[in-house]
């Protein structure tokens, strides 16, 4: 839902389902690796530009407040550095006009 593959519940907005998404993450350690396992999945060739942008806004939001287990972070690191250039900052200067592609590259760069 907060990718808005999905419409939300009446009443519900991105930030509350942003909450209830980190809140049970961070109460139940053994969901935390599956959510970086699904947002990569969903960040993963994904068609839709907006689709796209919030899976890899939540990741950032996800990396900011709870880490992945010390197991998994090897491959996250690894898909991370995949999605980044950081040649494209220097080619694309405008970030209001960045292709999506140079979007995900400075997003993985933050994560």
């Amino acid at each position: 839902m907060y990718m808005g593959d999905r419409k939300a519940r009446p009443g519900v907005s991105l930030n509350s389902l942003l909450m209830e998404i980190l809140g049970t993450a961070h109460v139940q350690s053994l969901l935390r690796d599956e959510l970086f396992v699904l947002l990569c999945k969903q960040t993963t060739e994904n068609p839709r530009k907006e689709s796209l942008l919030r899976g890899w806004e939540l990741l950032t939001i996800a990396l900011a407040f709870i880490p992945p287990s010390p197991v998994f972070q090897p491959a996250l690191l690894g898909y991370l550095n995949r999605h980044r250039d950081p040649t494209f900052s220097r080619v694309f200067p405008d970030v209001n006009r960045w292709p999506i592609h140079v979007q995900v590259s400075q997003t993985s760069l933050l994560c």
